[in-house]
């Protein structure tokens, strides 16, 4: 049983009590006794019954005839919340209480359990398993439990809008201009063309708060439901259109999942200036595998002003690690100018693909703004990746001690003489130019001089999932519910949690708050720690090393798997 203690504690009168329990209650008005504590004592607390019958046996006795004992006669259980009845033994005199608040005819802990469900990503079968595991009673209906959700859906949805608009309010001011900057992106339920939910999002790229997010939706389980009925006979036409004509529909786009984006995309830049503070988003930084950014050009949602497009910088640079293992791909088998295959050892492995690809993404952002510089830094990599000690090409890395190229350091005098390690060969640099020539152009370059990232909204999406977890069904409404959860964690940290149950009509205690404010230390010191020097190198040190044992494990084993070897559902051994 969960009983909620409100800083009161009735003990017995008795002479017969413990000496030294008596003895550690202080005695005030009205004849309340209260423990000799620091701080009052509130919350919720898991309590046997049995053990507090004990505890009762030991201390409280009837007030009406002052010698029986009270025994805990009878328990109403509505999910979480109980009455407890008490009655005494001796002369059947009885009163109840209830061990949770109320909020109108609900209990205060079942609205709480549903909150608490979805900030770990869990629901009504989740909270159920929960309840059985740990002895309590069994939770409320999945009716109640939606009941309470809708109740949580809308307080949660009113705050975030209500932080959106203030974040929108704050930009404008810090910008001093209606004009920004911001990244878009999308995030769908399940990968491919198959998801029926996604969220998208547009976060400030000079704030980095979350302005505006929209829901997309093309299933209504309650739809699915009734039309089943209604196919089958079990109820009559007369029925089902009373049904629709009531009936609020969670469907609110025809488009298939990647149509989505460029639909959300249009409905977030329409209507920015009358719900945003009159902000524009003037430049939209993507990562350009949608139509996204073409649908609203045409859409000219700013009557002539031009939106320009810009490049995410992660993105671009996955794209050098995507071109080389196609390259990889199309010549498996072939023969390179020297007469040994593109792939190999000494020739173009993952772990040359990850250098090749960390440099070209590192020269990108050393340079932003400087188009001229971020091309020769490009190529700078690649040359560098190319250079032997009897041919070292290092013409296009900077010069001098603190340049990132450590032979150009070790020219400098600013370091011993650097040996050249696992050099591209000239025939692998013959087929890679190609990639590196279209990676390098001016109109792509063009679109980084920004030097921004989707990272935002990378992370704003795992927050989504993670109290929406991918791996079962859910609702449309309980996608919205972590989407909205999401723009209050993500803008203010879990302390913004207070708001939210404020807003359900739920109290918010002592507990909650230093629960919250642990986790908004937690999240910040860890934080901290991944975004330093250190631990990025650490990372990158152990990326290398799994890239290397990958690769030595694959070459030792050989080819274990292939899928040309299973032909028409026969084994082919010669493959």
């Amino acid at each position: 049983m969960v009983m909620e203690f409100e800083s009161e504690l009735v003990c017995s009168s008795d002479s017969d009590s413990d000496e030294s329990s008596s003895d550690s209650c202080q005695e005030y008005d009205d004849d309340t006794f209260y423990p000799d504590v620091e701080e009052s004592v509130s919350g919720y607390k898991i309590v046997d019954l049995q053990c507090l019958q004990e505890l009762m046996d030991q201390f409280t006795v009837c007030r009406k005839c002052t010698k029986g004992d009270m025994i805990i006669s009878n328990c109403h259980d509505t999910g979480l919340g109980s009455t407890l009845r008490l009655q005494c033994a001796l002369c059947g005199h009885s009163g109840s209480t209830s061990l949770s608040k109320k909020i109108g005819r609900s209990y205060d802990l079942n609205r709480r359990s549903v909150l608490a469900m979805r900030c770990i990503g869990r629901g009504h079968g989740g909270l159920r398993k929960f309840c059985g595991v740990m002895n309590f009673p069994a939770t409320v209906t999945e009716k109640a439990y939606r009941s309470h959700q809708e109740v949580v859906l809308a307080a949660a949805v009113k705050l975030a809008e209500t932080d959106m608009v203030q974040s929108a309010a704050e930009l404008r001011a810090m910008t001093d201009s209606t004009h920004v900057a911001v990244t878009f992106d999308g995030t769908w339920m399940r990968r491919g063309y198959s998801s029926l939910y996604g969220v998208f999002a547009c976060i400030s790229f000079q704030s980095g708060r979350v302005l505006d997010i929209t829901v997309k939706g093309r299933y209504c389980h309650e739809c699915k439901i009734w039309t089943e009925k209604k196919r089958s006979g079990a109820i009559t036409e007369e029925a089902f259109s009373t049904w629709l004509d009531n009936h609020k529909c969670s469907i609110n786009t025809a488009a298939s999942a990647p149509g989505m984006e460029s639909e959300a995309a249009c409905d977030i830049w329409q209507r920015s200036v009358g719900t945003r503070g009159g902000l524009m988003y003037t430049s939209y930084i993507g990562d350009g595998d949608s139509k996204g950014y073409k649908k609203v050009c045409d859409l000219d949602p700013y009557d002539g002003v031009a939106i320009s497009k810009e490049e995410c910088i992660g993105h671009v640079q996955k794209r050098v690690g995507n071109r080389l293992r196609e390259l990889k791909r199309q010549h498996k088998g072939m023969k390179l100018s020297d007469g040994i295959g593109l792939s190999g050892k000494g020739r173009l492995t993952d772990r040359q693909m990850e250098r090749l690809q960390t440099n070209y993404g590192n020269a990108v952002r050393r340079n932003v703004g400087d188009l001229q510089a971020m091309a020769k830094d490009i190529w700078a990599g690649l040359m560098h990746c190319c250079s032997t000690d009897a041919t070292p090409q290092h013409q296009f890395c900077p010069e001098g001690p603190d340049s990132w190229c450590k032979w150009q350091q070790a020219q400098s005098g600013a370091r011993q003489a650097y040996e050249h390690k696992n050099p591209l060969p000239k025939a692998v640099l013959e087929v890679v130019k190609p990639i590196y020539m279209q990676l390098s152009e001016r109109s792509l370059l063009e679109r980084c001089q920004m030097g921004a990232t989707q990272n935002a909204n990378e992370s704003f999406n795992n927050v989504i999932w993670r109290m929406c977890p991918k791996e079962g069904f859910c609702s449309v409404e309980t996608v919205q519910l972590a989407s909205s959860l999401a723009v209050l964690n993500f803008n203010n940290g879990a302390i913004t949690l207070l708001s939210v149950l404020k807003e359900c009509g739920c109290i918010d205690g002592n507990h909650t708050k230093a629960a919250l404010e642990l986790e908004v230390q937690w999240r910040v010191k860890k934080s901290l720690r991944k975004s330093s020097a250190v631990e990025k190198e650490s990372r990158k040190r152990r990326r290398r090393q799994r890239k290397g044992w990958e690769e030595t494990t694959i070459e030792k084993e050989g080819t274990t798997y292939d899928k040309r070897w299973f032909l028409n559902g026969n084994f082919r051994s010669d493959m």
